[in-house]
């Protein structure tokens, strides 16, 4: 990769994570345009796609960086996320799989997998996923939020408010964390 195309790259993810998505675009653009096989800059412009609600061209990306580079997890991911929004709730498990294939401890990922497979009637497999989600993260507040989703779903009106709480407590002492001072 060069040098002025990483440049590009990285200065679109800094303006990606600052959601300013148009420039965002055109610095992924501008890497792709330097170095046609950069699929990382693919990955990253179709996750503008994706924040932008432009899922077909968000899908054409992320299979074009998985194509260069079939172990992208990032882009599995993102191409999960499109997948459950096109209603291919199937198509995403599949996706969120193969991320978690190469990224093994990802808590998100195994949270966004078990509510799609709660979606899809597989409860044992959602439930597992979100406890292992918890697992590796205990403090993520959305695996909670997507356990007590699933809780409430198979009649456990007990755990799912349990698991609400918990999301809540867990939301309000972040919001009380101090800032880290540089």
């Amino acid at each position: 990769i060069s040098p002025q195309a990483n440049f590009y790259n990285n200065r679109g993810l800094i303006r990606l994570y600052a959601r300013n998505y148009r420039k965002a675009l055109e610095d992924f653009t501008q890497a792709i345009n330097i170095d046609p096989r950069y699929a990382a800059a693919y990955g990253h412009r179709g996750q503008v796609w994706l924040q932008m609600g432009r899922l077909e061209n968000a899908l054409v990306d992320l299979d074009q960086a998985i194509r260069l580079n079939p172990f992208l997890s990032e882009a599995y991911v993102n191409r999960g996320r499109v997948k459950a929004q096109i209603a291919d709730q199937a198509g995403a498990v599949s996706d969120y799989s193969r991320a978690l294939i190469l990224k093994p401890n990802d808590a998100a990922t195994y949270s966004h997998r078990g509510l799609l497979r709660f979606r899809l009637r597989d409860h044992l497999g959602a439930i597992a996923d979100i406890d292992q989600a918890i697992a590796l993260d205990p403090n993520l507040a959305e695996a909670y939020i997507n356990r007590s989703l699933i809780r409430f779903g198979i009649g456990d009106k007990t755990g799912a408010l349990q698991d609400l709480d918990t999301a809540m407590e867990l939301k309000q002492h972040r919001q009380k964390a101090p800032a880290l001072k540089a």
